[in-house]
């Protein structure tokens, strides 16, 4: 459907058409570097969470700070989570 509609539009072809699965070895090293460096961790479900407080500017683009954000507010909280 998105490359009919782009069409339609006349909109001009991308170059490349990069698929996050063709790149699942570089993921899973960045994943563990964040989790090596403290700024990730993995529950004991498996699930890797980013640690937002090691990154001093999480919220500058939206403006709002760790602090004021609400835990479940659009999803449903994992109950290993640090924050929201």
């Amino acid at each position: 459907q998105y490359y009919e509609a782009a069409k339609v539009m006349n909109l001009l072809p991308a170059t490349h058409y990069p698929k996050a699965t063709e790149h699942i070895p570089e993921i899973i090293a960045l994943i563990e570097m964040l989790i090596e460096k403290g700024h990730a961790y993995a529950a004991s479900n498996g699930d890797v969470y980013f640690r937002v407080r090691t990154f001093s500017d999480y919220g500058k683009l939206s403006g709002r700070n760790v602090d004021d954000l609400m835990s479940g507010a659009r999803i449903e909280v994992g109950e290993e989570k640090e924050d929201p």
